[in-house]
Parts: C-alpha cells; structure tokens; sequence
C-alpha cells in the first residue's frame, strides 16, 4: 500500500498566528445599504426601472448574505474565532427583511406598471 504524504495537507486555513479572527460585518453591512440605494429607482417612472431595482434589491441582499456564509464558515475552521450569534443572527434577518421588503415594494410597482400597460385593453 502506498504512503500518503501528510505534510502536503495545508489543514484549515490560518488567519494569523494567535489573532482573533471574526465574521466579515461588513459584508451584511453591504447587504443592508444595496437594497437601500436601490429606492430612489422607486421614484422613476417605467416598467424598467422597477425591474432593476428589484434585481438590486434581491441580488444585493441575497448576494452579500451568501458571500457573508461562505466566508464567515471558511473564518469558523480557526481555532482564535470569535463568535457573536445575537449579533449576527439579528444582522442576518435585518439583511433578508430590508431585501425582500425592498423587493416587495419594486414587485408591486412592476405589477402596477404592467396593468397598467394599453395592450391589456
């Protein structure tokens, strides 16, 4: 049976030597100003404009709260980590209610465009 070489494991990743390590805050930050800067589309009008701030909003918080996962599980394999679950879990809710109350508000005005529209008539 062959040997297998252990050394040329690298193991967990290694975020300094002794330092704490911490989830990336700054990532539902993130999260929470997309949808939020994709209110003034709101005071456009056009089927268009609704549509992107939709996809803003949903792409924006779904997509900083995945980055969030995938790194902050990446940041949890060090031993110096230092977990805060109110914070985070409440940073995480906040993160998917302000994107899909955002998207909520663009969805309603894309369906009040498209009723709108003359060819229903």
């Amino acid at each position: 049976m062959p040997r297998v070489d252990q050394s040329a494991d690298p193991g967990p990743p290694s975020f300094g030597s002794g330092s704490p390590v911490t989830a990336p805050v700054w990532l539902l930050a993130l999260g929470v100003v997309v949808p939020l800067l994709a209110l003034p589309l709101a005071l456009l009008s056009g089927l268009a404009a609704h549509v992107a701030g939709w996809a803003i909003a949903i792409g924006g918080s779904l997509g900083a709260l995945a980055a969030f996962t995938v790194v902050d599980l990446r940041r949890r394999s060090s031993r110096w980590y230092v977990d805060r679950p109110g914070l985070l879990g409440a940073l995480r809710v906040a993160v998917l209610l302000l994107g899909f109350v955002v998207a909520g508000a663009f969805a309603y005005l894309i369906a009040d465009a498209v009723a709108r529209l003359d060819w229903w008539f």
